[in-house]
């Protein structure tokens, strides 16, 4: 299943849940995501699977968007999600509030990275990905024209 917004892209297959999350996010945005994501994981992805979360251009406006997208992730937890790697923003206030919003996530193995490569290596390196992935997937380390 592949999902394009002005707000987030969504690609899953067997073992991967791409996501890329753009711009600000309020209450219906982070509900509609949360939604159109668990229709992904329900349709396309196997028992376990690993997640690739680039975030850079991303943030919650509002508490109740933040917490419904906390339930969501520990709902992603429970449907089977095991590797996350996170592309993290620049920024060092956005940076903090994403590992602190993931430093309870025992059980799960979690890479923070600055780069879609290094994330992309990390999954190869565990084995989640297969090295094809490397050179054959697009660069995403530009925000997406419009």
């Amino acid at each position: 299943m592949k999902i394009e917004s002005c707000f987030y892209h969504i690609d899953g297959d067997a073992k991967l849940l791409r996501v890329t999350m753009l711009h600000s996010w309020d209450l219906a945005t982070t509900i509609a995501f949360c939604q159109l994501c668990n229709q992904c994981i329900k349709d396309d992805l196997q028992q376990e699977w690993a997640m690739l979360a680039d975030l850079r251009h991303w943030c919650l406006s509002s508490e109740q968007a933040c917490d419904q997208f906390y339930q969501h992730h520990k709902q992603c937890i429970s449907s089977g999600l095991k590797h996350q790697a996170i592309i993290l923003p620049k920024s060092n206030l956005k940076r903090w509030r994403i590992r602190s919003f993931v430093a309870d996530d025992y059980g799960l193995n979690t890479i923070m990275s600055d780069t879609e490569e290094q994330a992309i290596a990390w999954l190869v390196e565990h084995k989640l990905l297969d090295p094809i992935y490397l050179v054959t997937q697009p660069n995403l380390n530009q925000p997406p024209a419009f």
